[in-house]
């Protein structure tokens, strides 16, 4: 427990600097991936300009690279590395974890649509309250399963 106490922190705060902000190449091609795939996905249920999900002729939603779930990925990520386990339990978790975060944040970025769809005062509260506490939830239910299922 103090191995990944200590871990855990560091595994984060390296992910994220490596990883997620536009300070190198491998941070910006990554964000701009998923950026790009969740566009993509988007796309097919609703009417996408560039970044932008269109709810009328002059309301937009921008999806920027803080939408595209990259952080809820490297957080879960940074858990399962630092957790003792197994190699090959660790990057099955990480690759089942990766595809459940990538659906979870579609299903987040769509339910924020359809209710800002409703009235453009949800915006706040579906994006910020229930959509990033939807996304803690599942990270914290993978990390669970991951737990109960992995060998050391």
């Amino acid at each position: 427990m103090k191995r990944f106490l200590l871990l855990y922190p560091l595994y984060v705060a390296g992910l994220l600097y490596f990883l997620f902000f536009d300070n190198n190449a491998l941070a910006i091609q990554l964000n701009h991936f998923h950026q790009n795939l969740l566009i993509e996905a988007l796309a097919l249920h609703f009417e996408v300009d560039a970044y932008h999900i269109v709810i009328t002729p002059f309301y937009h939603i921008t999806i920027d690279k803080s939408c595209n779930g990259v952080v809820g990925l490297w957080v879960f990520f940074a858990s399962i590395a630092a957790h003792q386990a197994q190699v090959r339990q660790k990057l099955l978790w990480i690759a089942i974890g990766y595809i459940v975060m990538i659906v979870a944040n579609f299903l987040r970025i769509v339910f924020v649509v359809y209710a800002v769809k409703l009235d453009s005062g949800y915006f706040a509260f579906a994006h910020d309250t229930i959509g990033n506490s939807f996304l803690i939830v599942v990270g914290l239910v993978l990390f669970a399963l991951f737990l109960k299922f992995s060998r050391v």
